[in-house]
């Protein structure tokens, strides 16, 4: 008997897994995804649903001048076509599906590239990740995991296994603002690098300093 007869078309997990995951994902449209350092004192937000529509016009500009972190934006329709193909055909579950499910975490990897949106709306640098930046590495960490989960044991994950993972993830990352609010930056980058944003660059210099890159 085929084992993929365990991914039921009935499976009613997969459906509030699916309506999680789709949530999550419109968060991270409807919620601040970066912050740019334009000029001294100052900063742009950036938001989900523009850093898509943006960053899908910016795509072929942005890869004929090798500016190859832009295609963490394909991540986005990646997420899409999935979505579509779990909520029309509930058993799905392919070679193919693993293939997409290992893209999207290339372009997770691919977004921490400094390239998009830096290069064509200004001259600064992302020093800060929103909140809808979470909810988009979120989504896309957790539609990769769902993918491989029923490809290889066959089953979806309970949907409180992605609850879990969204409050400990984001309980981590608000302890990671509260130390870097409190314990690295100075009065003035508290008062212009997290305000509306909880989680800064990993990659910076402390104490001082904790904006420039």
């Amino acid at each position: 008997m085929n084992k993929r007869l365990d991914l039921l078309v009935s499976d009613q997990n997969l459906k509030l897994v699916t309506s999680f995951l789709i949530i999550t994902y419109v968060l991270c449209l409807l919620l601040p995804a970066y912050k740019l350092s334009i000029m001294v004192g100052s900063g742009e937000d950036g938001g989900g649903m523009g850093t898509l529509i943006l960053g899908t016009l910016y795509l072929p500009f942005g890869l004929m001048y090798g500016d190859y972190g832009i295609l963490a934006v394909c991540g986005n329709y990646i997420f899409f076509y999935l979505i579509i193909r779990l909520l029309t055909i509930p058993n799905y579950s392919t070679k193919f599906s693993v293939v997409l499910a290992i893209l999207l975490l290339c372009s997770i990897a691919l977004s921490f590239y400094d390239v998009f949106p830096v290069n064509y709306t200004s001259n600064g640098h992302i020093v800060a990740w929103g909140y809808g930046a979470f909810a988009w590495y979120f989504s896309l960490c957790a539609m990769s995991f769902l993918i491989l989960y029923r490809f290889f044991v066959k089953r979806t994950p309970h949907i409180s296994w992605f609850i879990l993972a969204l409050v400990v993830s984001f309980l981590c990352s608000l302890g990671l603002r509260y130390y870097q609010y409190h314990y690295w930056a100075d009065e003035y980058h508290k008062r212009y690098f997290f305000d509306a944003v909880w989680l800064m660059r990993i990659r910076m210099r402390m104490l001082s300093h904790i904006g420039i890159v």
